[in-house]
C-alpha cells in the first residue's frame, strides 16, 4: 500500500502542467470630435509595432444584437466604421496574413456636452472582455482604456470618418423620422462644419446624397 501512495505521488509530481495563455491586451483610446455627441475609439493591440486589434467578433455580435439583445448600451457603442486616413481621402487598412483589411473604429454617443470619456473607453474596455470570456476564445483577450485625447480644438469628424459615414450619422442624429429635413440640415452652418469641417464642404457632401439614398439610411 505504501509503494502504491508513493507511485501515485511520483505519477502526480511528474505530470504535465496545464499550460497557461496569456491574454492578449487591447489599448482603448478615445478622441473628442467637434461633434460634441460622438466620440471615436480606437482599439489598439500591444505589439511591436503597435497596430489594431481584431474587431471581427465584437463587431458581428453587436450588428447580431437583434437575436441577442441589445449591446449599444451595455458597450458605450452606437456604431462600427471604417477609419480614415489622417488627412486623407482613404480609409485606413492594415496587412493581416497577405490580405489588406480596414481599420475599424467605433463611434461613441456621448450623454451630454461634457463627457467622461475615461468612463466611455473603461466601459467599452470591460463589455470586450466579458465578451471574449463569454465566448470562450482560444487566445482570451483583455481590453484596456488607455488615453482620452482632448484638443482646445477638436477635430471635425470627417477628420476620423469617410464623408458617407459622416452622413450617416449626421442623419441618425438629426435627421430620424421626428428630425429635420436634409435641405434642414444644409442650413445649419454650424452643425455642417463640426462634422465636414466648414459649411461649403457640408453642403457640397449633402448635396451629392440622393434623396432615395438619404431616405434609406437608419
Amino acid at each position: 500500500m505504501f509503494t502504491m501512495v508513493v507511485l501515485m505521488k511520483a505519477v502526480e509530481k511528474n505530470a504535465p502542467m496545464k499550460s497557461f495563455i496569456a491574454p492578449k491586451t487591447n489599448f482603448i483610446e478615445v478622441y473628442v470630435t467637434a461633434v460634441p455627441e460622438f466620440s471615436i475609439a480606437f482599439v489598439i493591440k500591444d505589439t511591436n509595432p503597435p497596430g489594431p486589434s481584431f474587431l471581427f467578433n465584437p463587431m458581428k455580435k453587436f450588428n447580431d444584437e437583434a437575436h441577442y439583445g441589445s449591446l449599444s448600451d451595455k458597450w458605450g457603442i452606437t456604431a462600427f466604421m471604417d477609419r480614415k486616413t489622417p488627412g486623407g481621402d482613404d480609409v485606413m487598412r492594415y496587412l493581416s496574413g497577405g490580405s489588406t483589411y480596414p481599420w475599424k473604429t467605433m463611434i461613441t454617443l456621448n450623454l451630454t456636452e461634457i463627457e467622461n470619456h475615461a468612463e466611455v473607453g473603461t466601459k467599452i474596455a470591460k463589455g470586450f472582455t466579458k465578451f471574449c470570456l463569454d465566448e470562450k476564445h482560444n487566445r482570451p483577450e483583455k481590453f484596456v482604456f488607455r488615453k482620452g485625447h482632448y484638443e482646445d480644438e477638436p477635430k471635425p469628424l470627417n477628420y476620423y470618418l469617410m464623408d458617407k459615414d459622416c452622413v450617416a450619422m449626421l442623419k441618425k442624429m438629426y435627421g430620424g423620422d421626428d428630425g429635420s429635413t436634409k435641405q434642414d440640415l444644409m442650413e445649419y452652418g454650424d452643425l455642417l462644419t463640426n462634422f465636414f469641417g466648414c459649411e461649403e464642404k457640408g453642403k457640397e457632401v449633402l448635396e451629392a446624397v440622393d434623396d432615395y439614398i438619404w431616405d434609406m439610411l437608419d
